[in-house]
């Protein structure tokens, strides 16, 4: 019995023997498959890969690159933009910090630059000073509806000729109610008679400076001054409504023809000094609210390379500026168009008070000035000065 349990005990052993090395081998068998498997995924992920390069070189990497760079520059654009977005907005901020667009800026006597030159306001977007300057344009017209502010940005001109001691000449003929301040600061002309006596007397002192300037070689009154250390003084006529001036139906006195007579002696004088008046420093300032063909000639009107319009019709502004953009400005008194070479500037002229003109000493007048100031009071033609004050 016991022979027959060694037996089966060596059966049984010799049976576990044999499944351990069968368990080895299938073990190694299924090792191998498992590597052998491995191996050729990986020849066909190699493979893949290699049937899928073209695809990544030509499709996917030029999309990937296209994308990179497309992202860069949307990005920098974008950061470009918030910088100008922030720079806009900042000079913005600036721009009303230094103005804060009041629609009254009042004049200050610190605005007061020199002969020639004068401050009439402020850009509305920056706060510049705006400047017009005879010494570049010798003649400016000045457009705009009544009430807009035309009348006192002429009379603040007159102002500043007057500060520099320059001889003006203010031609009213609306009854001199917008001059009378000025009746015995400057020489205030309320007759079309008159208007014409000093148009010649222009006429005359253009053609006095030009043999002056011929004999020392200067080209225009700067050089003038320059040279011979004088101080030659500008002379202004400020005429307030230029229809008006144009404009003659009738005169005491005279007659029909001589009416029509008188009308073209000022036309022609006119053009002829806003032609030659800019190198002699002989300047016009002409204000009106309709400067059509009837009162202005296209070729004179050429003459007056500044121009400043306020709120007006669109045939007013086309006529000033070549261009409407006056007729779109708000209804903000004092608000104005100037043009400055190529450029439209939105003004805020200054509001002049007529206080300030106390300031200015009043002039030496002949007795024949008398009658303009007095009325129609008739004075013996004699040209001794006196001095008076009518204030």
């Amino acid at each position: 019995m016991e022979n027959n349990k060694s037996k089966m005990e060596l059966y049984e052993e010799k049976q576990k023997q044999n499944k351990k090395t069968l368990d080895k081998q299938e073990i190694a068998d299924i090792e191998f498959s498992r590597k052998r498997h491995q191996e050729n995924e990986e020849q066909w992920e190699t493979f893949m890969i290699i049937l899928k390069m073209p695809y990544y070189i030509f499709f996917k990497m030029p999309a990937w690159i296209i994308g990179k760079v497309t992202y860069t520059e949307k990005r920098k654009s974008q950061e470009n933009e918030i910088l100008r977005l922030k720079r806009v907005i900042e000079s913005k901020e600036r721009a009303r910090k230094m103005m804060e667009l009041e629609n009254i800026i009042k004049w200050d006597n610190k605005y007061l630059i020199k002969d020639g030159i004068f401050n009439i306001g402020k850009d509305i977007k920056t706060g510049k000073l705006i400047t017009v300057d005879f010494n570049v344009n010798s003649n400016l017209l000045v457009g705009g509806m009544p009430g807009t502010g035309k009348t006192k940005l002429i009379q603040l001109i007159v102002f500043q000729c007057l500060k520099y001691g320059c001889r003006c000449y203010v031609a009213d003929f609306k009854g001199g109610v917008d001059t009378i301040r000025f009746m015995n600061k400057a020489d205030v002309i309320t007759e079309h008679t008159e208007l014409l006596n000093v148009l010649l007397q222009f006429r005359k002192e253009i053609k006095i400076r030009q043999q002056l300037f011929i004999n020392i070689g200067a080209e225009n009154l700067q050089e003038y001054n320059q040279f011979t250390g004088e101080n030659l003084k500008r002379q202004y006529l400020f005429i307030d409504e230029l229809g008006e001036a144009m404009e003659i139906f009738e005169v005491d006195g005279l007659s029909e023809k001589e009416v029509k007579q008188l009308k073209k002696d000022i036309e022609n004088n006119i053009k002829s000094i806003a032609r030659l008046g800019r190198a002699f420093g002989v300047n016009l300032i002409c204000g009106t609210q309709r400067p059509d063909v009837n009162i202005l000639e296209g070729q004179t009107r050429d003459q007056f390379g500044g121009r400043v319009c306020f709120k007006s019709i669109h045939t007013t502004s086309s006529i000033v500026l070549n261009s409407k953009i006056a007729s779109e400005l708000q209804d903000i008194k004092g608000r104005a168009i100037v043009m400055q070479g190529t450029n439209f500037i939105e003004t805020q002229v200054f509001f002049w008070d007529k206080e300030t003109l106390s300031e200015i000493k009043n002039k030496k007048l002949a007795k024949n000035d008398l009658k303009i100031v007095k009325g129609n009071t008739e004075i013996e033609n004699d040209i001794e000065t006196i001095d008076i004050e009518l204030d």
